[in-house]
């Protein structure tokens, strides 16, 4: 394990509920490895999640409003920031993510000989995955290694995003060949608005465009979840979690990590944290919720 050339890198813009989640799963990225150093990419460095104690570096980003789509929008602020990692070898989590072994580490190590690696998306959890036909990676999670082609392949990944959310804002969607097999124009929409769909053109189980060196992770080390009456099996526990699930568990997760806030004196910190919840991430119709917090 490399710490002196590793860590994990988050981007989370336009919404404190990103920056809620990427707190939430940072700490469990420093729950089994605190000396490992984690990097947040935000256009909101003023948040109380922010400025928590699970994020070693803040940097600040600027962050477009050109788009239809927002959530798409913040697609590109990823892409963009995981090219501005301060890292040599890059662990890159979607927020939405928590670690549950330590294992995690060894990701780093495979590195010394890979450029990348990342899990492969399993189409009954991914409608761009089942609506397109094509074999592809969730990019949820990246692992990378910077050089020049990790360089190229990023670059590209932000170029043909960028136009592909160019077409999609059109009000007459211009001909993509590669999407033609799919007759619903607002289903061809969404997907040129969702990055995967222009990574998969680079980069995927069976396209290698900038010839990176690349290991098709184990599905544990991404885990989505299977759909209801499907079962898939692999060969060990579940490492990270990247399941749609953890998104209904951010309230009380918030609380539990405020108690240890408070538990270790950092009061103030935590009571930024729960105010943030009650203002910005509890609606205000719950009132249930609003209660558990004040209490």
């Amino acid at each position: 394990m490399h710490y002196d050339k590793s860590g994990v890198v988050y981007v989370a813009t336009r919404r404190e509920h990103y920056l809620a989640e990427a707190f939430l799963s940072a700490h469990s990225v420093k729950d089994f490895a605190p000396d490992l150093p984690v990097t947040l990419f935000t256009d909101l460095p003023g948040s109380p999640f922010a400025k928590a104690a699970c994020f070693d570096d803040v940097q600040p980003i600027e962050t477009s409003r050109i788009f239809k789509s927002l959530w798409a929008e913040g697609q590109l602020d990823r892409i963009t920031s995981l090219a501005r990692s301060p890292y040599e070898y890059t662990l890159h989590l979607d927020v939405d993510t928590r670690v549950l072994s330590a294992d995690f580490l060894t990701l780093f190590d495979k590195l010394d000989r890979i450029d990348v690696g990342m899990a492969i998306c399993q189409p009954d959890v991914s409608k761009c995955a089942r609506w397109t036909g094509f074999p592809m990676f969730n990019v949820g999670l990246i692992l990378f290694r910077r050089n020049a082609r990790t360089d190229q392949l990023l670059e590209a990944w932000r170029e043909l995003t960028t136009e592909h959310f160019h077409m999609a804002n059109q009000d007459e969607l211009p001909h993509v060949d590669y999407l033609e097999h799919i007759e619903d124009v607002e289903r061809r929409r969404e997907l040129l608005f969702m990055d995967q769909t222009s990574f998969v053109r680079l980069l995927s189980p069976t396209t290698n465009k900038f010839d990176v060196e690349l290991e098709i992770l184990e599905e544990y080390w991404n885990y989505r979840g299977t759909r209801k009456g499907l079962q898939r099996r692999f060969d060990g526990p579940v490492k990270i979690s990247h399941h749609p699930k953890l998104r209904n568990r951010l309230g009380e997760d918030i609380i539990e990590r405020g108690r240890q806030y408070l538990e270790a004196g950092k009061i103030d910190q935590a009571m930024a944290m729960y105010q943030c919840l009650l203002d910005e991430l509890i609606p205000a119709e719950n009132e249930q919720g609003k209660r558990q917090v004040a209490g």
